[in-house]
Parts: structure tokens; sequence; C-alpha cells
């Protein structure tokens, strides 16, 4: 019970055998260190591999046998470079290097024993990738499957995904291939977190390698009814609410490029809108995606925004300045904006003096035809998104996540920002009662509810007030 001590019962046997093997690992280690500054032989590597085998985690041990194997090594390049082609007593380079495979190959066998003892060992996991890149023909199936071995036995082994992404990355595996094992971990566990991620860092990556962007979207709607069918198995699990959320803006984004073949940087981060307040000296950006830093460089009537100065709101998609220094209006009654990257232009706008009373608003929909049907469908899929959280709010009315991801879907909803927002305060005020923990997070979001709906509306008094 509470406030009582903990007694705890020592087994003297126990004990006795811990001591023990402590006493031979320091006796062991003792030698070996003796002996270490001038033996670098092969015959080295058994008294290592006795000490750890007994203790996995001590990581120098594992660079004492890199030493010896690089050691030998450098000795086969040395013979190679040397070697007189007549001589019959030169063993043929290509014998030298299989026998260094076959010693990387006996370590990756002994780096599997210790993994059976300890199978979050940092010190073994690396020297297995050490081991990898010094092979010249690694068999990286058989790594797979010792990955697939270890997360049958913890799903949840961080060490083996890390290595597992390495492999797929050094041997250049299919990532539609790794796509489909981690629809066997989901549909084998909706809890797995670990797949869930790995399957957006998978999604990212197709992305990147100019993956089909329809067929993206059916892979993203197969993946919104696997999310669905785990939300409906357990609504408190977080880890498909957790990929619910990421893929609905991963949908969002998506439909951003459009019909773009190929996916370069120029659409890859893209102006949504923009608002600037010339009396109030404040600008404030809309992007397709959260940011971790501000991408661009800003030119208005060709002087440099301070980029230091920007500060990212409502989780990276908006990015707000206020500066000191007024851009000079030009001569030609014009404003011009101009965003860039790596001296390549991603937008110019450009608004006519004469129409401009206090602020000048770009909103991408007005100005793009295309982009505005795209905007359509965006919003078609967003309020598809949000029926299915209806659908489960009427079974689990007094869940957490179904009210807090409906939030986020309101908000992604930019047609009624007006009536969203108002369903949305309403959703946070319940939020707070269900979820009193989390009290102070809530009243956050709703505060930026209401000041992203005053910023497009040109409150700015409100927004300077409140944010900046």
């Amino acid at each position: 019970m509470h406030s009582r001590k903990k007694v705890t019962v020592k087994d003297e046997t126990k004990e006795k055998a811990k001591l023990l093997k402590a006493q031979k690992f320091h006796s062991e280690l003792t030698n070996h260190l003796i002996k270490k500054s001038t033996c670098k032989d092969l015959d080295s590597l058994e008294s290592l591999a006795r000490l750890l085998q007994i203790n996995p985690e001590f990581g120098t041990l594992f660079n004492y046998r890199r030493e010896i194997l690089l050691n030998f090594k450098q000795s086969l390049e040395t013979n190679e470079q040397s070697s007189d082609g007549d001589d019959p007593e030169n063993q043929p380079k290509e014998e030298l290097w299989k026998k260094f495979d076959q010693l990387c190959e006996k370590e990756l066998m002994f780096t599997e024993n210790c993994l059976q003892s300890s199978p979050k060992s940092y010190a073994t996991w690396h020297h297995r990738i050490w081991l990898i890149k010094q092979m010249r023909n690694p068999n990286f199936n058989r790594e797979l499957e010792l990955c697939n071995k270890c997360l049958s036995l913890d799903e949840r082994n961080f060490h083996c995904w890390d290595y597992r992404r390495f492999i797929v990355r050094f041997g250049k595996i299919p990532t539609m291939d790794e796509f489909r094992f981690t629809s066997k971990k989901i549909l084998d566990n909706f809890s797995n977190f670990s797949s869930w991620h790995y399957r957006s860092s998978l999604f990212r990556q197709l992305l990147a390698e100019n993956y089909d962007l329809e067929e993206l979207q059916s892979m993203i709607d197969k993946d919104f009814e696997t999310v669905k069918n785990a939300i409906f198995t357990d609504p408190n699990d977080q880890s498909p609410w957790l990929y619910f959320r990421w893929l609905i803006d991963f949908e969002q984004e998506l439909l951003s490029f459009g019909d773009e073949k190929e996916i370069s940087p120029k659409c890859y981060t893209q102006i949504e809108r923009f608002v600037w307040s010339q009396n109030h000296h404040l600008l404030a950006i809309e992007f397709n995606r959260s940011l971790d830093r501000f991408p661009f460089e800003i030119l208005i009537n060709q002087q440099k925004i301070d980029l230091n100065s920007f500060h990212s709101k409502f989780n990276g998609k908006i990015w707000i300045v206020r500066y000191v220094d007024q851009p000079k209006t030009s001569s030609s009654d014009s404003i011009r904006f101009e965003f860039s990257k790596n001296q390549t232009t991603i937008l110019k706008h450009e608004f006519n003096v004469e129409n401009i009373n206090d602020c000048c608003v770009y909103n991408r929909i007005f100005v793009d035809n295309d982009y505005g049907q795209r905007q359509n469908i965006r919003t078609n899929l967003i309020r598809k998104r949000i029926d299915d959280l209806n659908v489960l709010l009427e079974i689990e009315s007094d869940s957490k996540w179904p009210n807090y991801m409906l939030t986020i879907a309101l908000d992604t909803d930019n047609f009624e920002t007006n009536l969203n927002a108002s369903n949305n305060n309403n959703r946070l005020d319940r939020l707070i009662s269900i979820d009193p923990l989390r009290c102070n997070y809530y009243k956050d979001l709703k505060k930026m509810t209401i000041l992203k709906q005053k910023l497009f509306s040109k409150d700015f008094d409100q927004i300077i007030k409140q944010i900046l």
C-alpha cells in the first residue's frame, strides 16, 4: 500500500552467482587490457567473445574487435598492393578477401547470439551496421529476416526498426516491399505505433521517388479504411489516431500538387494564401503543409524581409512576422511580392496600389483555376473524414480522440472558416470537460482557432495584441 517501504528479499544464491560473474568478467577484462596494446591478431577475438557473452553492452570491447578486423583488412590491402603475381606463396587476391568476408559472417553470427541475450544493446546493433558496411556482398534478405524475427518477439524494439531502415536504405530494398511489410505488421496488431510511423515515412519516400499520385491517393483511401477499422476496434488506442492525424495532413498536401508528373522542390512547399498589412507592418503566410523552419526568401518591392523575425503558428502551417522598416511603394503604383528558394522563384504576385486600402490579400484559389478545382476535391475529402468522425462520436461521445480529431479536421476545412471556428470552439469546450489534464492545451487551440479566423478577416489589432 501507499507510504509503506518496499521490502526486498535477497536470494543469496543468485547474489553469489552474480558476484562470481562480475569477478570473472573483471579478471578476463584485466588480462585482455594488459595484452591489448601489442596484440591485434585474430586469436584475440576469442577472448573478447567470452567477455561480450557476459556483458554485450560493453561497447569498448566491440571497438577492440573492429580494430582487429580493420588491422586484418589493411594487411590484405597492403599485400594486394605489394604482392608479386608470379610468387606461388602469395594467395590469390580473391581468396584473401573471401577470408575477410568469412570473418565478417562469423562476426554477424556472434552479434546475433549477443542479441538473443540483449536484444536492445546499442553496441551490438551498431557493430552489426559496421560489419554490413565492411562486407562486399552482404546478404540483405537474411538481415531483413533477422529483423522480422526480432520484431515478432518485440514489435517496439526501436533498435531493430532503426537497423531495418539502415538495411533498406543501404541495400536499396524497394519501398513498396517495405510498404507491404508494414501492412502485415499493422494487421497483426493495430496498436503497433512503430509500424504506423514507419508507414508514414514510406509514403514520403514514395513521393520523393515520383510515385504515381493517383495510385498514392488510392493507397491513402485504403489506409483510411484500415485506420477506421482500428479505431472502431479500440477507440481509445492512440496509435491509429496519431496516424489518422498525419494522414489527414498528408492527403491535403498531396492534393495541392495537382497533376504534376514529378514533384519538384518548387512545388513541394506551396503558398496557399498570404496577407500583408501596411499600417500594422504585418505579414502572415499559410503553406500547404507544416514546416519546421521558414523555407523562402521574401522580397517586397525588391526589399528583403528579415526572416529571423518570423513566428510559427498553427502547427507550423502559418508563419507571421511584424517588421519595423516598412517597404517603400514604387513609382509604378504597385506592390510586388516575390518568394524564392535557392535563387529559384516560387511565387510572384503584384497588387495595384489603387485597390489597396490597408492590406493585400493573396489567395491561390482566385488566381489559379486548376488549384480552385483541386481545392473543391480537398474540401469534399476532408468533409468525408469529418462525417466518419461524427459517426464514431455518435457511439463514443465521451471519447477524447474523436473529439480532438474533429477539431483538427474542421480546422483543415478552409471553405467555411466562420462556421468551423464556431463548431471547433464548442468541441474544444467539450474536450476541456472530458480531458481536464490537458485543458491548457485545448484553451491554446481555442485561442489559435479564433486568431486564425481573425487573421484572414483582417482583424489585425487582435492578432497583434494576442500573438505578437
